[in-house]
């Protein structure tokens, strides 16, 4: 399985990943911002490091586990960023995230696979 990683801010010059002010943008909708952090904090756990991360922005401390929704990781943190400091994530992310969930939202449900893994007795159910 290949994970998509995001949220990784650059070491040393020319390794090119981006600094985190570079991708402030206070124009964002707050409401976005809100939903995406709460989506990226939802993650499961897909790894657990040693150190610990700090903000660097603010210094805070940001954790020490990556998250992953089976398509992208993220380091535990980055829901920080887009909070306290209006992070911005590629337009291609949000759109991945508002669709996911949306078609969460819209989903059915159904108990037939609970009832028949369970159940003693045969019942009728949907």
């Amino acid at each position: 399985m290949e994970l998509t990683r995001i949220g990784l801010w650059t070491q040393q010059s020319g390794d090119g990943l981006p600094a985190p002010e570079s991708l402030v943008d206070s124009n964002r909708p707050l409401d976005e911002h809100t939903l995406v952090a709460d989506y990226l904090e939802r993650g499961f756990v897909c790894r657990a490091y040693l150190g610990r991360a700090t903000c660097r922005l603010c210094g805070t401390d940001l954790g020490s586990l990556e998250l992953t929704d089976g398509s992208f990781a993220w380091p535990e943190g980055l829901p920080h960023y887009l909070r306290a400091h209006g992070v911005a994530l590629p337009e291609e992310f949000i759109r991945y995230v508002l669709q996911r969930v949306d078609a969460l939202e819209e989903a059915s449900g159904q108990v037939r696979w609970w009832i028949e893994r369970t159940s003693s007795s045969p019942v009728d159910h949907p």
